[in-house]
């Protein structure tokens, strides 16, 4: 089994080190990360896979490529902060500790 953090290893970049398209993001509830650019399928036992495009609860896609920003319900500089794949860093989640979900 492919672990997640060797998913997050070989995504592609574009020319600026942002990711140009997203199959979809994978969750891992022990870790409490998001990989972008993983199909759903792909996820692995254990971990919530979510179509390209999800937007979770914070109102926000999981990853910023193949967003349809139409669909997000915040603000773009809220957003901006929040992708998965904007940054090895994470600013920001949606995950919730309630309900294990994102």
């Amino acid at each position: 089994m492919q672990s997640l953090l060797t998913v997050l290893a070989l995504l592609p970049f574009g020319a600026h080190g942002q990711p140009t398209t997203s199959q979809g993001s994978c969750y891992d509830p022990a870790m409490h990360v998001v990989a972008c650019d993983v199909a759903a399928g792909d996820c692995g036992a254990g971990n919530i896979g979510y179509e390209q495009g999800y937007v979770c609860r914070s109102g926000c896609c999981h990853c910023e490529a193949s967003c349809d920003h139409s669909q997000e319900t915040e603000p773009a500089a809220v957003c901006d902060a929040q992708y998965y794949d904007a940054s090895a860093a994470s600013s920001g989640s949606c995950y919730d500790p309630a309900t294990h979900y994102s």
